[in-house]
């Protein structure tokens, strides 16, 4: 059967015959299933597995080449392949060498694949699945190190990584054994991209040992033309190197003057040993990519990540760079240009974190280089400025944040179209970021000039724009949020929010799009992944926010708030409820959507539509709150039958005891709201005893009078009042002028519903006379309630309200009573209240009266 299969293999090379190849890997299928066409006594090698993979590699067949290797796996397991290997691996065979280094990177491809199989990526850890089945009450689940199949996996998953990366390894070792650069780059490449989810998370440490491996080889036989790959190889090593000595506190929430601290934890040896070497790698890299050979020039965004890693291992070294600014400059002077300034800024970056501060370029010099530079990538021009503006708006100069994000955005307006997609989104994130910087400062250099405030909100509103077309969410709220802090004092005005309502529509556009987009964004490696001063660290979004603009949601209802009332100057309902349509669709359910509901509800009344559903939004809210959106909707109602039904649940919402006060005045506005309505006059009277009720029944809190603020009381509830069989009260007990000067008002309502020749309308008049002139005698100093020095504030509170009954009488008695008794309106049905008898303390009301 060897023979056989290796006869069709054979076939298949010298004629490159596909179907000869099919016949070997079903041959080789068979009989790894044991279900082979010939003797299955007959012996097979497993050394045809990977001589067909390699043939099926040549050919353009990885899926054949990639199931030969799996194969090979189960039947000998990865560990053994370069035992089996080692003994052909002899000097003087480099074409056999260069043949098996390409089989151990078809090994280690299929060993990845096998990884993902599993859903882990190299070097990763296996997560145990979650176990969702139900279990029994005092259930103790098991700790997965506990777990005997679990460790014996997991040592599994880690012994395939291991493997692949040493094919790699041992590959990129062949290639230098036998001189043949290619090899060697392809390994490099093999080990970058497979382990990029390692740099992405600034996992570079657990590559070091492979990494500084590569690199050895590499500096023996050549970069094979690739600088490129060569600088990302020495970034991760070197990050890899220095990422875990670097102090992992969070930057000052406060850099307004930047200050040297020389003070910080000292590295022990080993520490010191490994940031110097990765200085080395990083000037190796930086030195060998200077322009001194034209071949060996590298894009600036690979040379600007190197500066980064070398200035920060610099710093922990508490090594000052010279006045050069960099390591050893090459002949080209628009790379030294350039490197001048990264390394200039990565200073700046690298201040204020409790470490070594560098001794910076002052800002206004490093404009003036920045200017006069020659950039060969815009995007690198375009972040330098933006970083720029992020550092002299956090030094407070105002004139260089100016300068610098006018140039970003005149240039990156310039290059946005021109870009590739990947390279726009980055542009437009950098507009954004400076748009938002220049309003800061000028918010900051505002000093009431108006002008100025319309000049910042006006760079919020692009910043949002940018955001919009870059995708991210984050920065449009950013921008949104600063835009509703800037413009909140001029929209109180109906005619600026008139003038604003355009560009809030476009603001509330934008955040819908970009909170709704899921299309996914292309990953981009971190100029820096440890603490720093500089843009990613989200220095931008500090500042204190007013409570509308504190979070997204708020913000984002805030802003339809803010549309609808645009619409509401105009009376434009239709238009207002779209509005709020909208933002219910848009919004989550959470308790933001209220202030929506709230808008809603009243603009549906005042069109005479149904709102049954949206009031259902405020049933867990407070009963106060309940009766205030009744009450609303009462007094926006289109229709009769609308107002009645409206005000009777928000009297009827209202049961605590502590909502007696409340409850009084609505049942008297609703009193009133019946007798112009022309409902009948016993339906108005029963309200105004009801609400009279409920006066009687307040009792102060403490058994002493307040001397100020308001007099708290709890309402007697009716079944105490009954049970107690009050049938007198005195009026002695009534000492709180509020209390007072609400019963006053109800029998002065109660006397303008009566005929003066009624027999109940000369006592309505006398007890409201009573009340009245008892709010003098307990607001006087012989009430007890003040002291002399009080006197003149007590008298002054006590005719304030002594001017609101004579208002109301003056006001209720203009009404025209002969229309009242004309229309009969519908009955409003109610329980009955108790009233209990009043005693007089004056000893003859009558008297007094006729006097």
């Amino acid at each position: 059967m060897d023979l056989v299969i290796t006869e069709e293999l054979a076939r298949a090379e010298s004629q490159q015959d596909a179907a000869s190849l099919k016949r070997a890997y079903e041959l080789i299928k068979a009989a790894n299933l044991g279900k082979s066409e010939f003797d299955p006594t007959e012996s097979f090698s497993p050394d045809l597995f990977v001589l067909c993979a390699e043939q099926a590699l040549k050919m353009g067949q990885p899926e054949v080449s990639e199931d030969c290797i799996q194969m090979y796996f189960k039947a000998k397991g990865p560990v053994l392949y370069w035992q089996m290997v080692r003994p052909f691996l002899k000097p003087g065979s480099p074409s056999l060498l260069r043949q098996f280094a390409e089989v151990g990177f078809i090994s280690a491809e299929a060993t990845v694949h096998l990884l993902q199989a599993e859903g882990v990526e190299l070097n990763d850890h296996p997560k145990p699945t979650e176990n969702l089945s139900q279990h029994p009450m005092g259930y103790v689940a098991e700790s997965p190190e506990e777990n005997s199949e679990w460790n014996t996996y997991r040592s599994w998953i880690e012994g395939l990584s291991q493997y692949a990366m040493n094919c790699w390894l041992r590959s990129a070792e062949i290639g230098q054994e036998i001189q043949e650069a290619w090899v060697v780059h392809n390994a490099m490449v093999y080990v970058l991209n497979h382990n990029y989810h390692l740099i992405m998370a600034g996992r570079q440490k657990e590559l070091v040992d492979a990494l500084d491996h590569l690199l050895t080889i590499v500096k023996v036989v050549g970069h094979n033309g690739d600088p490129t790959t060569l600088a990302m190889l020495c970034n991760a090593l070197a990050r890899g190197l220095i990422i875990s000595w670097i102090p992992t506190q969070v930057p000052e929430k406060s850099r307004k003057v930047i200050r040297p601290n020389p003070m910080h934890t000292p590295l022990d040896q080993g520490a010191i040993s490994e940031i110097k070497t990765a200085v080395e790698v990083c000037e190796f890299a930086l030195n060998l990519t200077n322009g001194t050979v034209p071949e060996e020039v590298v894009p600036i965004e690979a040379r600007q990540q190197l500066i980064a890693a070398w200035v920060k291992a610099k710093q922990l070294l508490q090594q000052q760079i010279g006045t050069k600014l960099g390591p050893e400059e090459g002949t080209n002077e628009d790379i030294n240009s350039v490197t001048r300034i990264l390394v200039a800024l990565e200073m700046y970056s690298c201040n204020g974190l409790g470490l070594m501060d560098f001794t910076v370029t002052p800002l206004s010099q490093l404009l003036k280089m920045v200017s006069e530079c020659n950039w060969t990538d815009p995007l690198v021009q375009l972040q330098t400025l933006a970083r720029l503006s992020h550092f002299a708006y956090t030094a407070h100069d105002h004139e260089v944040t100016m300068a610098c994000t006018q140039k970003v955005i005149q240039m990156g307006v310039k290059y946005l179209r021109m870009s590739s997609p990947t390279q726009a989104q980055l542009m437009a994130e950098m507009l954004s970021t400076s748009a938002c910087i220049r309003g800061r400062s000028i918010m900051e250099n505002l000093k009431g000039r108006k002008q100025l405030r319309l000049a910042a909100s006006k760079a919020f509103a692009e910043s949002v724009r940018f955001a919009g077309t870059a995708q991210n969410s984050a920065l449009a709220m950013l921008a949104a949020r600063h835009y509703w802090n800037t413009q909140l004092p001029l929209l109180t005005s109906a005619a600026n929010r008139k003038k604003a309502r355009h560009t809030i529509q476009g603001i509330v556009n934008i955040i819908n799009k970009t909170e709704a987009k899921s299309q996914e964004r292309q990953e981009v490696q971190l100029l820096h992944q440890w603490p720093t001063a500089d843009l990613q660290s989200g220095g931008t979004s500090q500042g204190s926010f007013l409570p509308e603009a504190d979070d997204d949601l708020s913000l984002r209802a805030a802003l339809y708030g803010l549309l609808f009332h645009c619409y509401a100057d105009n009376e434009d309902w239709e238009g207002g409820l779209k509005v709020l349509d909208e933002a219910v669709q848009m919004l989550p359910r959470t308790a933001h959507r209220l202030l929506i509901f709230k808008h809603m509800v009243i603009v549906k009344a005042k069109l005479g539509q149904n709102f049954t559903m949206e009031i259902q939004k405020f049933k867990d809210e407070s009963e106060d709150y309940l009766a205030h959106m009744w009450h609303r909707l009462a007094l926006n109602s289109k229709n009769l039958y609308g107002e009645l039904t409206c005000y009777q649940n928000a009297i009827q919402a209202l049961q605590k005891p502590e909502s007696a006060w409340h409850k009084v005045d609505l049942i008297m506005e609703f009193s009133e709201w019946l007798y112009y309505q022309q409902f009948p006059i016993e339906d108005v009277i029963f309200h105004l005893n009801w609400a009279t009720d409920i006066l009687l029944g307040m009792k102060p809190a403490r058994d002493t009078p307040e001397p100020a603020g308001e007099t708290s009381f709890v309402q007697m509830p009716p079944e105490r009042l009954e049970s107690e069989n009050v049938g007198m009260v005195s009026m002695e007990k009534l000492q709180n002028v509020r209390q007072l000067e609400a019963l006053a008002r109800a029998h002065i309502l109660l006397a303008l519903t009566a005929t003066p020749s009624a027999a109940a309308y000369q006592d309505y008049c006398l007890m409201a006379y009573a009340f009245l002139r008892h709010i003098w005698q307990v607001g006087g100093p012989r009430g007890g309630h003040c002291s002399s020095g009080d006197r003149a504030g007590a008298q002054f509170c006590c005719f304030q309200r002594f001017s609101k009954a004579r208002m109301c009488l003056s006001w209720c008695g203009s009404v025209d009573r002969a229309l009242a008794c004309g229309l009969q309106g519908p009955r409003f049905s109610s329980s009955q209240g108790h009233m209990p008898r009043l005693q007089s303390p004056l000893g003859g009301v009558q008297e007094a009266a006729n006097q």
